[in-house]
């Protein structure tokens, strides 16, 4: 993907690859997870122009959002998204209960204007099936 450093991104963790030079990378999270414990989405952030590399399990889809609409996505199927984009995270199925009944963790959840790239597959099952 290139750069031209008009925007920042924020990479996924374990998504990044590499990045030529002209690209910094900063660690921080963006917003704090369930409970307010701090735990949420980390990303890296780009700042700069130049080429960046990211990894996927599966394909990666860019989602172009307009203002004002929202997609909800898996937050392991998370590549890549926009850093001025309005988000939050939230349990899978609206509890601690369901969402650990049904497997699912934590969802993000994206206001537009903005794009966000996903990945087809989950690292975790892909791990699981060797």
């Amino acid at each position: 993907m290139e750069l031209d450093g008009s925007k920042q991104y924020r990479i996924s963790n374990g998504n990044f690859l590499a990045c030529t030079e002209g690209i910094t990378l900063e660690a921080k999270a963006k917003v704090k997870g369930i409970f307010g414990s701090g735990e949420g989405i980390f990303g890296l952030r780009t700042v700069g122009a130049g080429t960046l590399f990211v990894n996927s399990c599966g394909s990666i889809h860019k989602i172009n959002l307009n203002i004002g609409e929202e997609y909800i996505v898996d937050s392991s199927h998370l590549v890549l998204w926009e850093n001025e984009m309005e988000f939050s995270t939230e349990l899978a199925g609206g509890g601690l209960a369901s969402s650990f009944l049904s497997g699912e963790e934590f969802v993000a959840r994206f206001r537009g204007p903005g794009q966000i790239w996903i990945q087809t597959r989950k690292p975790i099952v892909v791990a699981s099936n060797g």
